[in-house]
C-alpha cells in the first residue's frame, strides 16, 4: 500500500459516526430560534413538526455537543425581516482565521431535513459582530467534530450553503 492509500485508510478508520441516544422531543408550534435552541439544550434530540407555513427565525439556532435536529423535508426556514444572521450554527464557534484555532469544541451534532433559505440581500453571519470572520452561510459549523448533515436543501444562501 502506498502512502496516499495508507493516509486515506487512516482517515477513514478515524471517522467516528454521530451517535444519537435517548428519546426524541417534538416541539409544539409555533417555534422560534430561541425555543428550538432551549429544547436542544434540554432534550438534545428535537423534532420540528410541519408548520404549514414558513418558519421565520429571529436568530440562529444554536447547536451544542450532542444536539440532533430533525425537520420535515419540505419545511422552509428563513430569517425574520430584521435578521442578517445564519439560520443554524454550532454553539462554540472556533475562529482560526488569524491564529491557530483553540477553545471548546462542539461534537456529535446532526441536522436532518428542511429547506434552509436566507432572505435575498442578507449576509448569513454567525453573530451580530461577524464572529468567525469570512463566514457567510445558511448553516455555519466551525471547529466541531463528528457532524452529520443530511437530506436537506439550502436555497439562496449568501456565500455558502454550509460552511
Amino acid at each position: 500500500m502506498n502512502k496516499r492509500e495508507q493516509l486515506k485508510e487512516d482517515i477513514l478508520n478515524s471517522i467516528k459516526p454521530v451517535e444519537i441516544t435517548g428519546e426524541w422531543y417534538t416541539l409544539d408550534l409555533p417555534v422560534t430560534a430561541e425555543k428550538i435552541t432551549n429544547a436542544l439544550r434540554e432534550h438534545h434530540n428535537v423534532i420540528i413538526p410541519e408548520a404549514g407555513d414558513v418558519i421565520r427565525l429571529e436568530a440562529p439556532i444554536y447547536m451544542g455537543s450532542d444536539s440532533h435536529l430533525k425537520a420535515p423535508a419540505n419545511q422552509i426556514f428563513t430569517q425574520t425581516e430584521d435578521s442578517d444572521l445564519c439560520l443554524v450554527r454550532n454553539e462554540h464557534l472556533i475562529d482560526g482565521a488569524f491564529e491557530p484555532a483553540k477553545g471548546r469544541c462542539d461534537e456529535n451534532i446532526s441536522i436532518e431535513g428542511g429547506i434552509w433559505q436566507l432572505r435575498k440581500g442578507t449576509n448569513g453571519y454567525a453573530a451580530p459582530d461577524n464572529a468567525v470572520r469570512g463566514s457567510r452561510a445558511a448553516i455555519i459549523i466551525s471547529g466541531a467534530k463528528y457532524v452529520d448533515i443530511r437530506n436537506l436543501t439550502i436555497k439562496e444562501s449568501a456565500g455558502y450553503g454550509i460552511q
